[in-house]
C-alpha cells in the first residue's frame, strides 16, 4: 500500500505520518476564519494544534496514543518546540552532529 503523505516535515518525531504544514495551513486558512473552532480528529505530533492557534483558530482534538498526547502538551506549553526524547535517532544525532561541528575549531589546510 503507497502512503500518499509521507514524514515529510523538517521536525520529524517517531509520529509515523506528519503532514506538511504548509498543506495544513491552506486548508485551515481556506475553510475558517480567526476565532472558529476546528476538530482535528487524530492529534498525532500536535502540529496541526500548534498551526490552529497560531492561526488564531480554537481546536478540539483527540489523541489515544500516551506518548502522543504527552508531546502534544509539552509542545502547546512551550511553543511548539519538539523536545528531544521525541525526535527520531537520526535528527538527533545529526542536531549533535551539527552542535560538534559549530564547536570545532576553524584550520585552514596549508597551501604553501
Amino acid at each position: 500500500m503507497k502512503r500518499l503523505v509521507k514524514n515529510v516535515s523538517k521536525d520529524k518525531t517517531f509520529h509515523s505520518c506528519q503532514i506538511p504544514l504548509g498543506l495544513v495551513e491552506m486548508l485551515i486558512k481556506s475553510s475558517t476564519r480567526e476565532g472558529d473552532s476546528i476538530f482535528v480528529l487524530f492529534g498525532g505530533s500536535g502540529s496541526e494544534l500548534l498551526k490552529c492557534k497560531e492561526l488564531k483558530r480554537n481546536f478540539i482534538s483527540c489523541e489515544i496514543h500516551p506518548k502522543y498526547y504527552n508531546m502534544i502538551l509539552e509542545r502547546l506549553a512551550n511553543g511548539g518546540e519538539i523536545p528531544p526524547q521525541y525526535r527520531l535517532e537520526f535528527i538527533k544525532n545529526r542536531m549533535n552532529f551539527d552542535v560538534a561541528a559549530a564547536n570545532q575549531p576553524k584550520i585552514l589546510p596549508d597551501f604553501s
